[in-house]
């Protein structure tokens, strides 16, 4: 008897609990929303500064073909940022995806190798990818451990197999086929480019108009209260790792097409920049809070900084100077804001 009225009691508090929090997020989300507005107003700002300077500095930097170059540069990372923002938004993290990204490329390539299509060889990328991103999201709702953590494990994991697959060698020439992904144009723009957009695109029509991209909002916001609504936030959690996983695939894609080859470790670095972009373009490190439009603005100033430092001939090893720099300030000014 008692125990079924501590059950009872509990039920209440926690329906209590949601009509609060529906309260509250009823008087305070178009607060969070200004200030979330100003973060991304405040990176797109700095974004025209950086390219009115580099336009001083580098009388080359406003050519058509040097701008469609930052573009096409920022294609991979821009679709990699894409997905990782709706993971992140739904309050998870995937460290996971530069490693996948080798191993989808050298899937591909070892298909095509061994005298398979290029349409197959796309088809086995793409599955392969969506299945870590299916496997990291199992991992994530079944162990209930972090997924930081989690996802550190498999970038390992997977530099591991890309390593074995190809005892450390490039896969090379990978036929006119295959390459047209990150070659091809369509009426004058570059392959590569329209597919940014298209995800871009796809993303925030997710996000917006569909249940698993609103549900993602409510997950990042509070899972708990998300699961006291009736959300069932294991399976969307699924969903949002496996679309990842896809889109994971198609950046992978896009890069060993441009280059023709397929490297062991040719996606090392590519969690840490698409991380980098994601916050800087105003998403919240503790989810709940993102825009895609926000990452694409993130990208951009990553791919214009790293496009004006080549210019220039300064040394790679600025280019992370800046990059840390800016994660630095982009996570001080959110966690001011939150504070304040």
């Amino acid at each position: 008897m008692e125990r079924k009225k501590e059950v009872l009691e509990g039920q209440r508090t926690d329906k209590g609990a949601v009509e609060n929090l529906r309260s509250v997020s009823t008087r305070v989300g178009s607060r969070f929303k200004l200030r979330f507005q100003w973060q991304q107003q405040a990176v797109l700002i700095v974004l025209i500064v950086i390219a009115i300077a580099a336009s001083i500095i580098s009388p080359v930097f406003f050519t058509a073909h040097n701008l469609t170059n930052v573009l096409r540069q920022a294609t991979v990372l821009g679709i990699i940022a894409a997905g990782q923002t709706i993971v992140m938004i739904s309050g998870g993290f995937d460290l996971s995806v530069g490693s996948a990204v080798s191993v989808a490329g050298l899937v591909a390539g070892k298909f095509i190798k061994s005298g398979g299509s290029a349409e197959v060889a796309i088809l086995l990328a793409l599955a392969s990818t969506s299945f870590i991103g299916f496997f990291n999201g199992f991992l994530v709702t079944h162990t209930r451990a972090h997924p930081f953590i989690l996802t550190i494990g498999m970038m390992t994991l997977l530099q591991g197999i890309s390593l074995t697959i190809t005892g450390g060698y490039p896969i090379t020439d990978l036929g006119k086929r295959f390459e047209v992904i990150g070659s091809g144009r369509l009426v004058y723009i570059p392959l590569p480019i329209l597919i940014l957009v298209f995800v871009l695109v796809f993303c925030f029509l997710f996000l917006r108009f569909t249940k698993t991209g609103r549900y993602a909002f409510a997950i990042g916001g509070s899972e708990r209260t998300a699961y006291l609504t009736g959300i069932k936030v294991d399976l969307q959690k699924l969903i949002i790792y496996t679309l990842n996983g896809f889109f994971v695939g198609v950046a992978a894609l896009v890069y060993a097409a441009r280059i023709s080859s397929a490297l062991p470790l040719m996606g090392q670095g590519l969690e840490l920049q698409a991380i980098a972009a994601v916050v800087i373009g105003g998403t919240s490190l503790a989810g709940g809070r993102g825009s895609v439009w926000g990452t694409f603005v993130g990208v951009l100033l990553l791919g214009m900084i790293s496009n004006v430092l080549n210019l220039k001939n300064v040394a790679p090893s600025w280019q992370y100077v800046a990059l840390g720099a800016m994660v630095v300030f982009a996570v001080a000014v959110q966690n001011y804001r939150r504070r304040s």
